[in-house]
C-alpha cells in the first residue's frame, strides 16, 4: 500500500473555485516543482491564479523567479531561474 504525505504547501484553501479548476492547479503545481526539484532553468506559462504560488515555491528553493502577464487571458509567463 502506498503512503501519501504532504510534501509542500499549496495554499489554495482560501479560493473560491470548482473542484475541477483546484485539480488543474494542482497538477500544474506538481509540474512546476518537479521541474524545480531538477534543477531545471525555464520560461513557461501556467495558469494567472497560480502564478503567485509557483513563485512562492520557487523562492523557497531559493530560485530566482520573475513572472507577468502574458497577453493571454486567464495565463501567466514564470521564469523559473539558478539558484539565488
Amino acid at each position: 500500500m502506498s503512503e501519501y504525505k504532504l510534501v509542500e504547501r499549496f495554499d489554495i484553501e482560501t479560493l473560491d473555485i470548482s473542484a475541477q479548476v483546484a485539480f488543474c492547479m494542482g497538477v500544474e503545481f506538481s509540474m512546476f516543482r518537479n521541474r524545480i526539484e531538477r534543477g531545471e532553468r525555464f520560461t513557461d506559462f501556467c495558469i494567472e491564479d497560480n502564478v503567485v504560488r509557483i513563485a512562492a515555491m520557487a523562492e523557497r528553493h531559493g530560485r530566482f523567479v520573475e513572472h507577468r502577464p502574458s497577453g493571454t487571458k486567464g495565463w501567466a509567463s514564470i521564469t523559473i531561474g539558478g539558484v539565488k
